[in-house]
């Protein structure tokens, strides 16, 4: 009997390789030499970016994000990144990709520490995040791959704040002045301007839609842009690779979520995330 493809699944099984990973590293140093130790570790973790590769490659269309451009295919009162948004069928899947995403670049960290081989370090004395790396070290792939990983979250912000700003209530459900996206349209649909004005006009925000996205979006981005910083603010060389601009937004984004679930600025985790963002603005 064949087996369904279930993404779920398949993503979970390649995030406990990647935990089993870290955790081999952090708890011994016996990996041979510095450079076999590097090289071993690098050798795995592409192994597994080459599982994540799959995984994305293997998905189903209607699972895939579909880009819009703002004015044309959305509200252009719902704050774009870079005149972009990325929509989901919903914000359960939003958050698989945002899942995918991390993963990725958890194990670029763990490939780019991998490459500092100069010099003996001890993986059970020291977190991954302290190791640094020189500017060689920096390679425009490993660049533009943390750039267009984080450029995915930030372009799914619109998806699940729409225009809001203000803190949530129940009465945002039937309040007319805020705007989300149009339904998800599967991204083989829209091959032509002929199929994006189909779109744009005869796509319609049904109310289970549009409830959707008011009641989980919010929640759905804090979890994803939480364990983002967290990401960042432990490992430098990965905040580092990012673009003038991304730290910005993903700061005031996290504000915006932050003041949508009416979490207090004394509160626990976001003091710890204000701070990762304050460190992120300073680079």
């Amino acid at each position: 009997m064949a087996t369904l493809f279930n993404p779920n699944v398949m993503l979970d099984n390649i995030g406990i390789s990647i935990a089993n990973l870290q955790a081999a590293c952090s708890r011994s140093p016996g990996w041979g030499s510095p450079r076999q130790a590097g090289e071993g570790l690098k050798a795995q973790a592409k192994r597994l970016d080459d599982q994540l590769l799959t995984w994305a490659r293997c998905m189903p269309i209607h699972w895939r994000p579909n880009t819009l451009i703002s004015g044309r295919d959305f509200d252009p009162t719902i704050p774009s990144y870079l005149g972009l948004c990325d929509n989901y069928p919903s914000c359960q899947i939003a958050l698989v990709w945002h899942l995918w995403r991390l993963q990725r670049l958890t194990l670029l960290k763990l490939m780019l520490v991998s490459s500092n081989t100069s010099s003996p370090y001890d993986c059970s004395s020291q977190t991954l995040g302290s190791c640094t790396l020189n500017d060689s070290e920096y390679t425009s792939s490993h660049r533009e791959v943390a750039q267009d990983l984080v450029d995915s979250v930030c372009r799914s912000t619109p998806f699940h704040l729409g225009n809001r700003s203000l803190p949530s209530s129940m009465t945002d459900f039937d309040n007319l002045d805020i705007v989300i996206l149009p339904g998800y349209s599967s991204p083989d649909a829209l091959q032509s301007d002929s199929d994006y004005n189909q779109y744009r006009y005869l796509t319609t925000q049904s109310d289970e839609h549009r409830h959707h996205v008011i009641a989980q979006g919010a929640w759905h981005m804090m979890n994803s842009l939480s364990r983002l910083l967290e990401l960042l603010s432990e490992e430098p060389t990965i905040a580092n690779l990012l673009r003038p601009g991304q730290h910005q937004w993903i700061r005031s984004q996290f504000l915006r979520v932050r003041t949508s679930l009416h979490i207090p600025s004394a509160g626990y985790d976001d003091v710890n995330h204000n701070n990762i963002s304050e460190k992120l603005l300073a680079n």
